[in-house]
């Protein structure tokens, strides 16, 4: 299922899908979603109970949807910065939840390894840099906070930055060691593999329709059913369209752009030796990264929200903005001019899942006894996603331990109200964050060189857009 836009980088070649399930089905578990958080789950469930009758359905193909369209960005981090995190939940909740999010890392780290997963997996550690000075009186205060609360995330003065990455458009930035790299439409086709070794009944092209609760729960397909004791939904954004968790969970769109891989002279020009994925310090913050073949993939801009003509309640599941992904383009080279001309060979959208407090939900659902749910991952599904199977399989198998208590192992989460005032809403507030990403003391905001006002442009593939006189962009945050 491609979002609009080229499709992405990392979907395509795609392998020989399942067959889809049709007629009537039993099984002891089914899954509904194919991507980080279903495989996952599908991978511990086993594990815990190898004769465990395990099926999972797939509307598309695995890793199709918010899975396959993000940058593969393995790192750290809920909610948002550690600092506010601790006058929010206070020092030990604050702490817990950092520490799950640094362990959701390590333990995806660890699952590859295991399974000998070939997903081009990279340690380098993730930076977080300032844009302006006011950002980085933020992270110094963000490094004091985590020094605090025990962990090491040390401050990066100016020159360090440039030291690690060859632009002076950063004022600082934090250093988070454990971060990393990784093809993430491997990943979820390498866990298609493992699992279907494992006996786990993959169903891809598989349109899930309704969900009935019960002992046992129904899951109604597009051609038949699936009866099932135990049902987990792992459906992140397009959950709402199952008629669960309607006005709590909001499909906000991102965007990415991928560019041709970089000569050896524009590579070396980057410095960029250790080759870190690279997230900025705004509210609408871009991150980026270099893959295998030494392309950038450079994502972000202002989240889009779009109503759903058809259902007030869930949200477009497919949506992109053309002015984003030249946005992204023209924040590329002012912050590389040595890439002026570089050619961007592929951009996409993928929707992402969104609560209002900004955290996940997993947990038996308040208003589906019997359903198991996790998603609305906010952003930190590459790591939080993948590493939740050990939790729902916490969950499934009615037993306690430290996963199942985080702030995020809910029900439920707070309630926005249907279009037209949902997208009113969240535009409005959307539209302060990014007014307050340009608003910075007199002197501080980074202004372009005489250079970067004058560059002509950038040059889209295969479409030949040319972006006439482009400009700093704002950030634009995930």
């Amino acid at each position: 299922m491609s979002a609009s836009g080229d499709e992405s980088l990392w979907l395509l070649p795609r392998d020989e899908p399942c067959a889809p399930l049709e007629g009537a089905a039993r099984a002891e578990v089914a899954i509904v979603g194919g991507g980080f958080a279903g495989l996952s789950a599908a991978l511990h469930l086993k594990e815990e109970r190898p004769e465990l009758d395990v099926a999972l359905v797939e509307a598309g193909t695995v890793g199709c949807e918010a899975s396959g369209r993000n940058t593969g960005m393995l790192g750290p981090g809920v909610w948002g910065r550690i600092s506010l995190l601790r006058k929010k939940f206070g020092d030990e909740v604050a702490a817990r939840m950092f520490r799950a999010s640094e362990d959701a890392v390590s333990r995806v780290v660890s699952l590859v390894r295991e399974e000998d997963i070939d997903c081009e997996l990279e340690e380098t550690g993730q930076l977080q840099l300032a844009t302006t000075e006011r950002q980085a009186r933020s992270l110094r205060e963000d490094a004091r906070a985590f020094a605090s609360l025990g962990f090491d995330v040390p401050y990066l003065e100016k020159a360090q930055v440039e030291r690690a990455i060859a632009t002076d458009f950063y004022a600082g930035g934090l250093r988070f060691e454990r971060a990393g790299l990784l093809d993430p439409a491997r990943l979820c086709r390498e866990l298609k593999r493992r699992l279907l070794e494992r006996g786990v009944r993959v169903h891809e092209r598989t349109r899930v329709r309704a969900i009935s609760p019960g002992k046992p729960a129904r899951v109604e397909l597009e051609n038949g059913a699936l009866v099932a004791d135990q049902v987990v939904v792992a459906t992140n954004a397009l959950t709402p369209r199952l008629g669960l968790l309607r006005g709590r969970v909001v499909p906000l769109h991102t965007h990415v752009i991928s560019t041709e891989p970089l000569s050896h002279e524009r590579r070396a020009a980057l410095g960029w030796e250790g080759r870190e994925g690279i997230v900025d310090a705004r509210n609408f913050f871009n991150y980026y990264r270099l893959t295998r073949d030494d392309r950038i993939l450079f994502g972000g801009g202002r989240p889009l929200y779009r109503a759903s003509r058809d259902d007030v309640a869930a949200g477009a599941s497919v949506a992109s903005r053309e002015k984003t992904w030249e946005e992204l383009a023209r924040e590329l080279v002012s912050i590389f001019p040595a890439l002026e001309g570089l050619r961007i060979e592929r951009r996409w959208s993928g929707a992402m899942g969104f609560t209002l407090d900004r955290l996940p939900v997993v947990g038996e659902l308040e208003e589906a006894r019997g359903v198991l749910y996790a998603g609305a991952w906010c952003g930190h599904g590459v790591a939080l996603a993948t590493a939740s199977g050990a939790a729902i399989a916490d969950l499934a198998l009615r037993r306690a331990s430290a996963r199942t208590t985080l702030p995020w192992i809910r029900g439920s989460a707070p309630w926005l109200p249907p279009d037209p005032l949902r997208a009113i809403g969240l535009g409005a507030y959307l539209g302060a964050l990014s007014l307050r990403d340009g608003i910075d003391p007199v002197g501080e905001r980074k202004k372009p060189d005489a250079k970067t006002r004058r560059r002509e442009g950038v040059d889209f593939a295969p479409s030949r857009l040319r972006v006439s006189n482009p400009s700093m962009s704002k950030g634009v945050k995930t």
